[in-house]
């Protein structure tokens, strides 16, 4: 938890280039993309030339104020600027016309916006807080900035910097009125307003900090004129950046989860590598070890090619940006890194996206590796400060058993309640799952957060004691945690995490990995006999097999203690998210139940 810059006296004070000079320099200013990729590109570009600039009415809005619907508006709000991109890379790759008239129709209803924050991030439009509508902004009141109105200017730099001659033949009035609406809504607010998401107040920062800082820097370099300007934009940056590793521990461990990663972890990276263009290598702090650390985690959280472990609010399965962490591991050293993202690489998709510009634009220029291996990874893993964890039954991340295992706090960005829930894989796909996140909603992040199940500890594999399960907040949390590598043994103290109506003196719940079985046992201490609700999650109906012994999916057996009645729920989240991610129509909630103040007793896992 380190303030990297301030402890290193690094200062932006005179390190930049001046523009000229870094635009010259820069290999951003006129990229050289792969022609295999722009492939892809041209033809979605393509696609649009008689698609219908989406509309935005007002009501579209409204409806997240009204019904707590978010995609009635995000949906076309991010239409248009997927348009905007392809439009503007396909224009720039050809220049020979055909997709101008379309990109200038499209960049000019973004810039005749009211605003660009959208509308479930209204709390950061400081003239109006939480307005059904947008507010009035005149020349002296500030714009809100959110991480998609930072991303909006983002790619409007990008269109100015690789169309300008094409926006300029069109109309000059373009160039000015994209310059003057960047300054406007982004740069004058963020010099001149410490915002929540900073950390400047001493707030928690998370994935906003890194993701707006990553588009703010690609808009000082490319788009800011004034010297001073750009300094400052540096300036502020570096103080946010360090603002953000103050809450990163050691271990380099996002509590965001990894599909939150890119945004956060990679996002830090993204800030580094502009900031090493924008002052020609003066400052340059990839060597330093949490930053090999950040980058680090993604790889000790994936189980096998595209699946992770997915706590907290994301997917199980995707691709992470490969050609990203190629760049990554190359520039922090890490040998593992870099063969991670190859592999990455070699799947994920080249499709460029709207968030951060900076970073679709230096994929673009980096072929598919052709030398990538199946990585391989240690058997045993810990992260001791974010309290995360993996045994696997073998190094090959294709081949056996393999436990993931979750402790901390309940606390955490993006937080479930989830302390002590484990999921199991065998040969990289899954037997017991994290169902993940729900579509998001006006309660998603507001003080109906925990109404939604997905985010409850009934719904991971927890158990409840007379009905009650755990509690949110900081202070819900393991304990005693003990980490075995050689013995492949994990064990945490988890009544910290229950409410104190759970009734719990001590529970202990200790994962092991042994002779190919994943071995869950629980140690529970109550202060009076109460009903002891073991939950599993999987996405599969089980099938029952000998007494005490249900056939999971994916190859698994799971035997269970004879003294447990066994029951099997079937049922569909009020967000149907979470079953198109895991293919089905429906999820099962396995009840393994008994009465006791006592109860030490274990479930097996293992091949069949």
């Amino acid at each position: 938890m380190k303030r990297l810059f301030e402890e290193k006296k690094i200062t932006a004070k005179g390190k930049l280039l001046p523009r000229e000079e870094f635009l010259r320099s820069c290999p951003l200013t006129k990229p050289v993309f792969v022609p295999e990729k722009m492939e892809g590109v041209i033809k979605e570009a393509e696609s649009y030339l008689d698609l219908d600039i989406p509309f935005i009415p007002l009501s579209a809005y409204r409806d997240f104020w009204v019904t707590g619907n978010r995609s009635s508006f995000g949906t076309p709000y991010s239409k248009r600027r997927d348009m905007l991109v392809h439009l503007s890379l396909a224009e720039y790759y050809e220049h020979e016309g055909r997709f101008a008239s379309k990109l200038c129709d499209v960049l000019w209803a973004v810039l005749e916006e009211t605003t660009w924050v959208k509308n479930a991030h209204a709390v950061h439009n400081p003239t109006a807080l939480g307005a059904t509508v947008p507010p009035v902004y005149d020349e002296t009141t500030l714009h809100g900035l959110d991480i998609f109105s930072a991303a909006t200017g983002a790619i409007l730099t990008m269109v100015l910097t690789l169309n300008g001659d094409t926006l300029d033949s069109f109309s000059p009035i373009l160039r000015e009125r994209i310059e003057y609406e960047v300054t406007k809504r982004l740069i004058k607010p963020f010099v001149t307003n410490h915002h929540s998401w900073s950390g400047a107040y001493g707030t928690k920062c998370n994935n906003w900090c890194t993701w707006i800082c990553t588009n703010m820097l690609y808009v000082a370099g490319y788009l800011e004129k004034r010297e001073a300007m750009r300094e400052a934009i540096v300036s502020r940056v570096l103080s946010y950046l360090d603002n953000y590793t103050t809450y990163i521990p050691e271990d380099g461990g996002c509590d965001e989860g990894p599909g939150y990663w890119n945004g956060a972890g990679a996002a830090y990276f993204g800030c580094l590598e502009t900031i090493h263009d924008l002052t020609g290598g003066a400052i340059d702090i990839f060597s330093e070890p949490l930053v090999k650390a950040m980058g680090e985690y993604i790889m000790k959280v994936n189980v096998n090619a595209d699946r992770f472990l997915n706590f907290a609010d994301c997917s199980s399965q995707f691709y992470a940006d490969g050609f990203m962490i190629m760049r990554f591991g190359a520039r922090c050293g890490s040998e593992a890194l870099l063969a991670f993202g190859k592999m990455m690489a070699m799947n994920c998709s080249t499709r460029p996206g709207t968030n951060m510009p900076v970073v679709h634009l230096r994929d673009l220029q980096m072929p598919r590796p052709t030398d990538a291996t199946v990585t391989r990874a240690p058997r045993s893993t810990w992260m001791p400060y974010l309290k995360v964890g993996m045994l696997r039954e073998s190094e090959d991340t294709s081949v056996g058993i393999c436990i993931g295992v979750k402790g901390g706090h309940n606390g955490e960005s993006h937080n479930h309640n989830d302390v002590g829930s484990f999921m199991i894989y065998n040969n990289g796909e899954p037997s017991v799952i994290d169902p993940g996140s729900v579509s998001y909603t006006r309660d998603t992040f507001g003080k109906n957060r925990y109404t939604i199940w997905a985010m409850q500890s009934h719904y991971h594999n927890l158990p409840a004691f007379g009905g009650v399960g755990e509690r949110n907040g900081k202070q819900f949390a393991s304990s005693r945690e003990e980490y075995d590598g050689e013995r492949q043994r994990i064990s945490l103290g988890l009544e910290g995490a229950y409410e104190s109506a759970a009734m719990l003196e001590e529970y202990t719940r200790s994962y092991e990995l042994s002779d190919g079985a994943a071995i869950i046992t629980d140690d529970i201490r109550l202060k009076e006999a109460r009903e002891i609700d073991f939950r599993l999650i999987t996405h599969r109906r089980p099938e029952p097999m000998e007494d005490g012994r249900l056939a999971l999916a994916n190859g698994v057996a799971l035997s269970y203690d004879p003294r447990l009645s066994y029951s099997v729920e079937p049922f569909v989240g009020a967000n149907s998210n979470p079953m198109k991610g895991w293919g089905t129509p429906e999820l099962y909630r396995l009840h393994f139940t008994l009465t006791a103040k006592e109860f030490v007793g274990s479930m097996r896992f293992e091949k069949i």
